[in-house]
């Protein structure tokens, strides 16, 4: 059988607890006194990228893989779209940008680095394998070295069927 539960002691006097809690005591609060608890620093928040920023990161990223001085010209074809920069605008895409924590803020989301370095890995996978997969021209592959070449084409390769008329 369970005993009662019993607050006293084993003196037989209820405990009581003296430690104060954490906090500003009554007088030191009625005369205005600070609290004693420290708020944690507050967090730097970033503002929305400038339409500017937003096309320049779009041009340099979409801009790999070109050869070096297509690149340059490609980016400042972008940059100069007054297009592109005036509908960015108007969907407030930066503010949008901003609310999923991209921003000039200077470090991306985790979420945002996942996705674009999983686009990074595919984009240089397919580049590597594009060099030293077989292909379809190579002899003994599909086609025997002919793909891309039409029969009705002058120099094509001539009636599908032996000897049908053309």
């Amino acid at each position: 059988m369970m005993k009662a539960y019993d607050p006293r002691n084993g003196n037989g006097q209820i405990p009581t607890d003296t430690t104060t809690a954490a906090g500003p005591a009554l007088d030191d609060a009625a005369v205005g006194a600070a609290p004693a608890t420290e708020l944690p620093p507050e967090k730097k928040v970033a503002g929305p990228m400038t339409t500017e920023q937003m096309v320049g990161v779009l041009a340099m990223l979409t801009s790999f893989g070109l050869p070096p001085e297509r690149a340059e010209y490609y980016r400042k074809e972008l940059e100069a779209d007054s297009n592109l920069a005036f509908s960015l605008e108007v969907i407030e895409f930066a503010d949008a940008l901003a609310e999923y924590g991209i921003s000039n803020a200077g470090k991306m989301p985790a979420w945002v680095r996942l996705i674009l370095g999983a686009g990074i890995v595919g984009f240089a996978v397919m580049a590597a394998r594009g060099k030293y997969a077989k292909n379809s021209d190579d002899h003994g592959g599909a086609g025997d070295g002919h793909a891309g070449q039409r029969a009705d084409a002058a120099g094509g390769l001539g009636p599908a069927i032996p000897g049908a008329a053309s």
